[in-house]
């Protein structure tokens, strides 16, 4: 359950599981069925469209997010 104003609402929410090297990955999460996995799909062709199929700034963003993850895991493991 969660709230909008006052009133709980109920909403249904499903994983789409797969299993990869004997650890399981969510890949995809559907919350009152829609698709997370469709609606982020959607914009990022979007985004590749109004860049006039331009992927540099796709290459720009993920490799500044998995240098940032990568160093916030390394500060985690190494302050436990």
């Amino acid at each position: 359950k969660f709230s909008l104003g006052e009133q709980p609402q109920e909403a249904s929410v499903s994983f789409r599981l797969h299993t990869v090297d004997d650890k399981i990955k969510i890949v995809d999460v559907k919350v009152a069925e829609s698709s997370l996995l469709l609606s982020y799909r959607g914009k990022f062709y979007e985004m590749i469209a109004a860049n006039d199929g331009d992927m540099e700034w796709f290459l720009e963003d993920i490799t500044d997010i998995t240098t940032s993850a990568e160093f916030s895991n390394s500060r985690k493991l190494t302050l436990d």
